[in-house]
């Protein structure tokens, strides 16, 4: 298991958070670029936001859409919850700029 980012601890990345999920309820949606496209009730509740980007997930690091897919099927498939660390950015406008 894999959790560091160019050779740094995640937990020690000032722009990574670990929040864990629960398996039972959907808490947000993933695009093809591992940014949150929408964030559920239940995923506003745990602090989760649009625009950050999963970086590892139960100690997997992933970097495409099938790494995560199969790693959040694995997860669902053996715990109640899910370890999942995402990179936290700012969302962006249609311009592609960051928002104010």
């Amino acid at each position: 298991r894999i959790k560091s980012v160019d050779g740094d601890s995640l937990s020690s990345k000032p722009n990574v958070r670990c929040i864990t999920l629960p398996c039972d309820e959907p808490t947000c949606t993933i695009g093809n670029d591992l940014c949150v496209d929408h964030v559920f009730e239940k995923g506003k509740s745990a602090g989760i936001k649009e625009g950050w980007r999963v970086v590892c997930i139960n100690g997997e690091n992933v970097e495409t859409p099938g790494q995560a897919r199969e790693a959040f099927r694995t997860a669902y498939a053996m715990s109640d919850s899910v370890e999942v660390f995402f990179e936290l950015t700012t969302p962006k406008d249609e311009k592609g700029k960051s928002a104010r």
